[in-house]
């Protein structure tokens, strides 16, 4: 058992949110700044519920699982400013996500 007893489920949310991660730049891959918005937010929305829940069964593997979800935050802010992008089309998509 990786998790413990009272978090069961948590095999389930880490099963969906790798799934996220792999599809989101499929279903985005003609606007690269959509991507960023939506894997950020679901990153840190993923590391808050991981945080709050605490599911694994030592306290090194929830540390871990949270050092390595911070990581990737990072190298997706370092990759952010090395997307290459329309003006227009930038605006276009910021504005629908603001307004959303």
């Amino acid at each position: 058992q990786r998790f413990k007893t009272e978090r069961y489920y948590y095999g389930a949310l880490l099963l969906w949110r790798n799934i996220l991660v792999a599809v989101f730049p499929v279903i985005f891959g003609f606007i690269p700044e959509i991507q960023l918005q939506f894997l950020g937010g679901l990153l840190i929305f993923c590391g808050a519920l991981q945080i709050r829940m605490w599911p694994w069964r030592t306290d090194l593997a929830n540390y871990m699982d949270l050092v390595i979800s911070s990581i990737l935050q990072v190298v997706l802010l370092g990759a952010a400013p090395m997307v290459v992008h329309e003006e227009t089309k930038s605006i276009k998509a910021m504005g629908w996500i603001l307004a959303v």
